[in-house]
């Protein structure tokens, strides 16, 4: 008898030890698979000392994705603006855009630069009609004054440019 019971245990151990080892390797495997997706509402990419690098997430209710320098500013922001136009700045390290690049509702590609105290704004765009478009752009009192702009066109005449605003002296 005390044979039989002998086998009996050691035959339950290999069962149950065949079982646990299947379960713990079945685990592990599904914790190592790569997975297809993830979804989340934000993600967040934290530097080792547990600061914001990146984030990308929603902006009330538009997608955007924003990098941050190690001291924590706003470095670059990427974000589609309500009716789906999407928007790219660049930021200084005082966090004042100095750049950026977007579309305007028309669709018409716009380039911008400005200085680091938001006082100066140089404009280039292409229209609809293939004219490139400079404008230069100077803030007096917190409202943008118009300086000039610059229009040229190139067709199989040749280039054409033309002032579309008199210089103004801001002097």
């Amino acid at each position: 008898m005390r044979r039989k019971q002998v086998v009996a245990i050691f035959v339950a151990n290999i069962v149950v030890s065949a079982f646990v080892g299947w379960l713990t390797s079945a685990w592990v495997v599904r914790r190592n698979t790569v997975r297809q997706s993830v979804a989340a509402h934000e993600f967040l990419l934290l530097d080792n000392g547990g600061h914001a690098a990146a984030k990308l997430g929603w902006d009330g209710s538009q997608p955007g994705m924003r990098l941050y320098d190690t001291a924590g500013h706003l470095r670059e922001a990427l974000f589609l603006e309500p009716n789906g136009v999407p928007d790219l700045y660049l930021y200084a390290q005082n966090q004042v855009a100095r750049a950026s690049l977007d579309l305007f509702d028309s669709g018409v590609p716009n380039l911008a630069f400005g200085d680091a105290q938001q006082q100066h704004t140089v404009l280039l765009e292409l229209d609809k009609d293939g004219a490139y478009n400079i404008t230069f752009q100077k803030s007096v009192n917190g409202k943008l004054q118009l300086l000039g702009t610059r229009r040229i066109i190139a067709d199989t005449s040749g280039v054409h440019e033309s002032d579309t605003l008199e210089e103004r002296s801001a002097h």
